[in-house]
């Protein structure tokens, strides 16, 4: 029902033992990849391979008032309009629920 995996996008997996995933195929570098993001919820994959400063990910997204919240996949927030950031840096293999305002484009 999902189709192909989409660049960028975030998918939900539930299992019962702690497993490895491992996705096969070439590296797509972000900043050669926007990704699409709808008015209300997204997932979100971070396409690095290095951690990186979430403030600086979403920096632009974050001075257009496009962005409401993300969280990660333990529930951990940034709420850029209480400039609080409990998640840190984005992570590599990881994936970010974002809620935004708009239909935008990250791209970093």
């Amino acid at each position: 029902g999902i189709g192909d995996i989409q660049i960028g996008q975030g998918y939900y997996v539930k299992i019962d033992t702690a497993t490895i995933l491992t996705l096969n195929g070439d590296y797509n570098q972000p900043e050669e990849n926007p990704i699409s993001m709808v008015n209300g919820w997204n997932v979100v994959g971070y396409l690095r391979l290095d951690s990186h400063p979430l403030e600086e990910i979403f920096s632009s997204l974050v001075e257009s008032d496009f962005i409401i919240i993300i969280k990660d996949y333990l529930g951990n927030a940034y709420l850029p309009e209480w400039d609080y950031n409990g998640i840190g840096d984005l992570q590599p293999g990881q994936g970010y629920q974002i809620k935004t305002n708009v239909s935008c484009i990250l791209q970093y």
